[in-house]
């Protein structure tokens, strides 16, 4: 049921994307819509457009983010959540800002840049103590980080 939701609304933004193509609303919506049907290299470009809407911007890094992670972009997708982190700290959205360096920390790690990893991730400890699995990891990076 879902999936038909998700295919109906697919259908609706990419129709109004087609008719205002100057819509960043619509463009990102379908961007959303894509990135849930696993049209990952679809969504990609719209959600670079759409992310220049400002009211949209650091949810818009954010998915686009995930797009190119999915992609195997990596480079780009951490790119792209560091630009969310910057995006989301003008921002009052506290869940977005913690998600944004969730993300970035937990990528960069991924990466081997442990230390914008331990940056991100001690910043989302400061925030919030007991998001996902960020203290084990930040521990877990500060442990290796003094290993080598």
């Amino acid at each position: 049921l879902q999936q038909d939701l998700n295919r109906f609304e697919l259908e609706i933004f990419n129709a109004r994307s087609e008719r205002y193509p100057n819509d960043l609303e619509a463009k990102f919506q379908l961007g959303v819509r894509l990135r849930k049907a696993g049209n990952y290299r679809e969504a990609i470009p719209i959600l670079a457009e759409a992310a220049k809407l400002e009211a949209r911007q650091a949810s818009g890094l954010l998915e686009l983010g995930e797009c190119l992670q999915r992609t195997k972009q990596y480079d780009k997708a951490l790119e792209s959540y560091l630009r969310a982190v910057k995006a989301a700290s003008v921002t009052e959205d506290v869940e977005l800002q913690k998600l944004a360096r969730y993300r970035s920390g937990t990528l960069a790690a991924g990466l081997h840049n442990y230390i914008a990893a331990e940056e991100h991730l001690s910043a989302l400890v400061a925030i919030d103590p007991a998001y996902k699995d960020a203290g084990p990891r930040l521990d877990k990076i500060r442990e290796i980080r003094d290993k080598g």
